[in-house]
């Protein structure tokens, strides 16, 4: 019965389903990741260090700041980002990298990673790049061989023709199960546009 109560808990967290977090939280199956400020965003024509090969349209940079450390172990064996248009329905509606950790460890093996040092006014800073645009300019499903339909569908989408606001939250667990979440985390499709005048990717009104 625990092992059930457990799986389905897994398949709830997975899809995102945000009304059932508290009732969950409670049950002792989810950790709270704490809350993130979004500091400032901007685009960048390269994700530093990250390497994805989404190359072409850019990526929207989210600095972030918490009062919280995210640790590299327990409860977060391996962590990530989800994104989608608001509300957060779909973890993976968007692309989405996170930096939230030193050291190099990857998505699936954290084990050489060192947590983020606390800056000098005591926040903790991690990073966050939004793919611009899948596919991106140039590019099609072939190239990534992603699906088109089916349950691992990816989207296309384009965060600044969209016109949507931003939901994304951190999370992570083991390599089976989520079971630790951030609060969501939203970005105006607003300042989204703001920050594209800026890096010139469109022209302003």
């Amino acid at each position: 019965m625990k092992l059930l109560v457990a799986c389905l808990t897994a398949g709830l967290l997975a899809s995102g389903c945000e009304q059932m977090q508290p009732m969950l939280a409670e049950a002792g199956y989810t950790h709270d990741l704490g809350e993130f400020e979004v500091e400032r965003i901007g685009f960048v024509r390269e994700m530093p260090g990250l390497g994805d090969g989404f190359d072409g349209g850019g990526y929207l940079k989210l600095e972030l700041a918490s009062a919280h450390q995210l640790p590299v172990g327990y409860p977060t064996y391996w962590i990530g980002v989800a994104s989608d248009y608001c509300p957060l329905v779909d973890d993976h509606k968007l692309i989405s990298f996170g930096e939230f950790d030193n050291g190099g460890g990857g998505f699936w093996d954290r084990s050489s990673s060192q947590p983020i040092e606390k800056s000098e006014d005591g926040a903790y800073r991690y990073t966050i790049y939004v793919v611009r645009a899948y596919p991106p300019p140039g590019k099609t499903h072939d190239d990534y061989g992603t699906p088109q339909s089916g349950p691992n569908a990816q989207s296309e989408y384009d965060i600044i023709i969209d016109e949507n606001d931003l939901c994304l939250q951190v999370f992570g667990g083991d390599h089976y199960n989520v079971f630790a979440r951030s609060s969501v985390i939203s970005v105006k499709h607003e300042a989204i546009r703001a920050a594209a005048i800026e890096a010139r990717l469109i022209e302003a009104p």
